[in-house]
């Protein structure tokens, strides 16, 4: 369904294996769910009207510039010809303090 010239020339990357890499799969779930959400009639027999345009332009649209992204993306290190089992590092992150404001019960 969506159609796009990849490669680093033109600073944008694709991995065919995208379900490897956790956050491109998390992505492209919550466009589906979107999708679902906005492609719903808001009353029977209804039409979605402009949600399925709202749909490209403020859910697709911004999605595929962070995942076709070939210098910070998360599939930057793959080519659309070849996969890379850790194409970027995951964010370090430290465990939070104890009390710490957002800290759970």
């Amino acid at each position: 369904m969506i159609q796009r010239r990849v490669d680093l020339g033109r600073g944008r990357t694709w991995c065919a294996r995208w379900w490897e890499h956790p956050e491109v799969a998390v992505r492209l779930d919550a466009l589906r769910l979107a999708w679902y959400e906005m492609s719903a009639p808001a009353e029977p027999g209804g039409d979605p009207g402009a949600s399925y345009s709202a749909w490209w332009v403020n859910h697709v649209d911004p999605t595929l510039i962070t995942l076709l992204d070939g210098d910070t993306g998360p599939m930057s290190g793959c080519r659309p010809d070849h996969h890379s089992a850790s194409p970027v590092p995951v964010l370090r992150t430290e465990p939070a303090p104890r009390g710490a404001p957002h800290e759970h019960s």
